[in-house]
Order: structure tokens, then C-alpha cells, then sequence
């Protein structure tokens, strides 16, 4: 069964409500809704003719909050359309659900416990932009994690632990790729001096699939963490991955930068650098870069921008996607219950052949409800 995972989780729930101490609130409930309004000149992100539409995206929703003394439990349901002006067949109806606790349970002195559900909306097509409403399927991923957490001494910090997943695609043809895994991980962090810190990070895991052959992963990476007054972080890592997909064993570099830098109290800039060269889970070797420079402005106390560029290189299987997206977005807060947004988005393949160097622009305005 599919909701198993949920069923159980709301038993619990109910059941576990006289057992635990609770807060004066008991149960909080948030009605949430957003409307809002896309023009795209290319919602195919064609390379030939590209089909403009405009369309409505539609998310009324609830959120719930149980205010368990020991363990606050949240959750949320959103129901999306996308409905589409000219091209009634891209129309599609979402439901997002998700169900987790807001703090690990504490079992004993250095063990937790944190459970979480969700059935949300992920791209089919990774050659595909993501926030294209037609690349999109309905995913169940339900998750146990015990974890360890150990402090040494003031400067040593050791984490262990386990993590059960069972994942399920409910609504396209990827329900062949449908699996539940382990997956054991351990970290170190040791703390140099104020400004660095080392860290040792470690993952083994197994995924068991519906109809593709079994895949394991040991992947073993280390980082430093450098602090370089109060406005500017870095953090680089880096590790070797050793992959097997059936009786195929492959292996590849894993690593990345990032950085943070806060010039001023109301603006935040983050750069990041990330490249992976190891195999997929049907054992099929590919390279990803991804570059991102990300910068938020808090011009007001209403009003904030956002805005990115991200670069992104993907080869697999003898085919390579090289994709560069901008976004410049704002939002204006109304009052505490409601907020207007508006951006401009383009996305684009570069250094690619003719026939696939496809581009689209796209324009939004929205608003934002929740009481």
C-alpha cells in the first residue's frame, strides 16, 4: 500500500495526544492561498517553433500544526492547477502533501528519531527546465532517520546514523523507477581554530529498484570551513565515489564550493560551484557542473529582491545539455497576511547545436495569501 507510511503516522498522532504534554495551543490550522499569472513565449522550451501561452497557476492549501510538547508534528496539503489559455493539453492538477516532525524525537541522551512523508511534484525530464509545469510528475517518499550526535569536547562534534526511504512514483512512467534504500552515514567536524573547521563525511547506501538492477554507493568526502571576518564564509569539499550497478562498478570525483558574502545587513550574496563525475543508478557515467550566483536585497520592510544566474552542464549517454537561466524577482508585503509578487525569468541552452538551442522568456505576477 502506496499511504501505508501515512496511515500510520495519523494513527499515531491521534493516539499519541493524551500521552504526550502539549502546549496551550494545541492545534493550529492556516489557510494558504496563491494565484498567479505566467506569460511564456516558448512553454515547450522547443528548438524549432516555439508556442506561446499564457497561464494561471492556482494553490489553495492548509497547513496544521500539533503542538506536542515533545514532538511537534506539521503538516501541510496544496492543491495546484496549471491552467493553460491556448494549449488545454500542458493543463495538469498537483496534489502536495507532507507530514513531518518539526524536532527530532529524542530517544535516549544522544539518539533522535525524525520521520518525515511527503507526496510532492518533481521534473520527469532533467534535460528539461524544472519549473516547466509539463515536466513535472507526482513522487510518494516516506523516511525514518535515527541519528547519533556525540560532542567530545567543545571543539569535536561526531555524528552516526541510519535512514530507511521508500520512494514511489504515483502518476507517469516512472513508476518503474519506484525503490525503497538504507543508507548509513557518519560525520566529524573538528573545530582549528574560530574561524576553520574540518569535517569528514562518509555515506554508504543501497537502493533496491522496481525493475532497474540493484545500485550501492560508498562515497567518502571531506571539507574545511573558513570564516573570514563576519561577512564572508567558504566551504569546499571534495570526495571519490565508488558506484556499482548490478555487477558494473564504476567510480568518480565528487566536490564543491561555496561561498557566502554579506556586504551589507540587508544584502546576502552566495556564490556556488559543484561537479560530479561518477555513474547514475543505472550505472551510465555523467559529468554535472553547476555554477550559481545567487543575490537577495531586503530593500524594505516590504519590499525584498531576489534575482540568480545559474549555469549548467550535463553530459550523459553520448548527449550534453549546456543551460544558463536568470531570474530578477520581487516581493511586496501587503500586510501579514498577504504579499504580491512579480519577476521576469529567461532560460536558455548555449554553445549548443541549431537544433537544439532552444530559449524562452518568461513573466509572472502573483498573490500571496495566508492567515
Amino acid at each position: 500500500m502506496k499511504y501505508f507510511p501515512t496511515i500510520v503516522i495519523a494513527f499515531l498522532t491521534v493516539v499519541g495526544i493524551p500521552l504526550l504534554a502539549y502546549t496551550e495551543e494545541l492545534v493550529e490550522f492556516h489557510p494558504h492561498f496563491s494565484l498567479t499569472g505566467y506569460y511564456d513565449d516558448n512553454i515547450d522550451f522547443s528548438p524549432q517553433t516555439g508556442s506561446e501561452d499564457m497561464y494561471l497557476k492556482m494553490s489553495p492549501g492548509l497547513s496544521s500544526r500539533l503542538n506536542l510538547k515533545w514532538l511537534p508534528i506539521e503538516a501541510d496539503y496544496t492543491y495546484t492547477r496549471y491552467q493553460y489559455h491556448k494549449r488545454n493539453d500542458l493543463t495538469r492538477d498537483f496534489h502536495n502533501f507532507s507530514i513531518k516532525t518539526l524536532k527530532a524525537l529524542r530517544i535516549f541522551n544522544n539518539v533522535t528519531l525524525k520521520i518525515d512523508e511527503k507526496y510532492d511534484t518533481v521534473p520527469v525530464d532533467i534535460n528539461l527546465p524544472a519549473s516547466q509545469p509539463s515536466n513535472l510528475t507526482q513522487r510518494n517518499t516516506f523516511s525514518v532517520k535515527p541519528l547519533w550526535e556525540k560532542y567530545f569536547s567543545r571543539k569535536m562534534k561526531f555524528a552516526a546514523g541510519y535512514e530507511f526511504s521508500r520512494v514511489d512514483y504515483t502518476s507517469s512512467g516512472l513508476t518503474g523507477d519506484d525503490y525503497y534504500g538504507h543508507r548509513f552515514f557518519f560525520r566529524w567536524d573538528g573545530e582549528i581554530y574560530r574561524s576553520l573547521i574540518i569535517y569528514q563525511k562518509d555515506q554508504y547506501q543501497l537502493k533496491y529498484f522496481k525493475t532497474a538492477p540493484d545500485y550501492t554507493q560508498f562515497l567518502p568526502e571531506a571539507g574545511v570551513k573558513m570564516k573570514f571576518g563576519r561577512r564572508l564564509t567558504l566551504d569546499v569539499n571534495g570526495g571519490y565515489s565508488f558506484d556499482q550497478t548490478g555487477d558494473e562498478k564504476h567510480g568518480g570525483y565528487v566536490y564543491s564550493v561555496v561561498g557566502g558574502w554579506i556586504p551589507a545587513s540587508r544584502i546576502k550574496l552566495q556564490a556556488t560551484f559543484r561537479q560530479n563525475r561518477t555513474t547514475d543508478v543505472q550505472g551510465e557515467p555523467y559529468t554535472e557542473e553547476y555554477y550559481e550566483l545567487n543575490l537577495d536585497y531586503k530593500a524594505s520592510k516590504r519590499l525584498a529582491l531576489d534575482s540568480y544566474i545559474r549555469y549548467y552542464d550535463y553530459t550523459f549517454d553520448n548527449s550534453r545539455t549546456k543551460r544558463m537561466s536568470f531570474k530578477l524577482g520581487a516581493v511586496y508585503r501587503l500586510n501579514k497576511w498577504s504579499s504580491l509578487n512579480a519577476g521576469y525569468i529567461r532560460i536558455q541552452n548555449v554553445d549548443m547545436s541549431p537544433e537544439d538551442s532552444a530559449k524562452a522568456n518568461r513573466v509572472y505576477l502573483g498573490v500571496n495569501i495566508t492567515l
